[in-house]
């Protein structure tokens, strides 16, 4: 509806790819491991992170299971009164019934909103400490979905106060910023076992490597990025980093950055196009390793580093070639 003319408009809008996947993904969890689990989302910002979660609590509510609804009631919450109406407004667009979504304004609205029948409920962070008693003691047979939009919180712990107090004592360190403390909720156990929470963040952290644990980049296996790390430093959070418990790790690493591994890391990863393919963490389970006698193992890796010399050698000759040829080039 225009705000000036109050005139309505239709206009169809179709997810992207990303939206889609990552809606199906949720729907699909929920669908077989039911209410009481914790989703942590990464959703750049810019990329229609609004309309993701308009779409998800559309269709979290229209989940059913045995004919009854699994959720009773969906919870937005966000840390800015401006985007509070931003995506209010987004999620009533795509609600067929107006009444569906309901702002609540005060503590004691969530309440009456729930009394009254509303399954879409949008509220800012300041409420939400009073929303979790009220959830866990006056609704415990109702099963709730809570949407933490904190993507927009700065980065500098100004809002600090306002989210400790949302993640009811989980995080109590003023110098811990908003996505430390989605992350600190999310690995929480003091959560509702009547609701499940979906977290969306927009500016996820550089990740911790150390030495001897195997890093891969999701969006860049299927060209061979990843391996042992022999450092420790910072990754993107575009990694994904595991312990490795294996005992010769130079053999892991040999091995599984051979091509025959990297063509099923092309093979199970998703997307539409090339550069733009993405590796998903279940479909790693999918790929088989094998593992030869230790003693074959290490006659493997002797053999893999006695030759590698000689492979240097010859990829420094070529590049001093097609420097050569580079600067002959310049020259015509």
């Amino acid at each position: 509806m225009d705000p000036e003319t109050k005139k309505k408009s239709v206009k169809q809008i179709f997810p992207r790819y990303h939206q889609l996947d990552v809606v199906d993904k949720l729907l699909a969890d929920v669908k077989g491991n039911g209410v009481g689990q914790k989703y942590l989302i990464q959703h750049s910002a810019g990329s229609g992170k609004s309309n993701s979660i308009a779409w998800l609590a559309h269709q979290l509510i229209g989940l059913e299971k045995d004919g009854r609804p699994m959720i009773d009631s969906v919870i937005v919450v966000t840390d800015r009164r401006i985007l509070d109406k931003q995506i209010r407004d987004t999620i009533k667009q795509f609600m067929q019934v107006s009444n569906t979504v309901v702002w609540a304004e005060h503590s004691g609205d969530l309440t009456k909103a729930i009394t009254d029948g509303k399954r879409i409920i949008v509220t800012t962070i300041e409420k939400f400490p009073f929303i979790v008693p009220q959830i866990g003691a006056e609704h415990k047979n109702h099963h709730f979905a809570i949407i933490i939009d904190e993507a927009h919180s700065g980065q500098s712990g100004r809002n600090s106060a306002q989210m400790n107090l949302a993640l009811s004592g989980l995080a109590s360190d003023d110098e811990m910023d908003n996505e430390d403390k989605i992350n600190t909720m999310m690995e929480g156990r003091k959560l509702l076992g009547n609701a499940s929470y979906f977290a969306f963040t927009a500016t996820p952290k550089n990740k911790t490597l150390k030495k001897g644990q195997f890093a891969m980049n999701k969006m860049k296996a299927w060209q061979g990025s990843y391996g042992v790390s022999d450092y420790t430093g910072i990754v993107s959070p575009a990694y994904f980093i595991f312990d490795i418990d294996f005992d010769n790790l130079k053999y892991f690493h040999y091995a599984i950055r051979s091509k025959v591994y990297v063509n099923f890391f092309a093979q199970t990863s998703d997307g539409i196009r090339v550069g733009q393919w993405d590796l998903q963490m279940d479909k790693m389970k999918e790929i088989p390793f094998i593992v030869p006698p230790a003693d074959e193992q290490i006659q493997i890796v002797e053999y893999i580093e006695s030759a590698l010399p000689k492979y240097d050698d010859a990829i420094c000759v070529l590049r001093e070639e097609i420097r050569g040829l580079e600067e002959l080039k310049t020259k015509l």
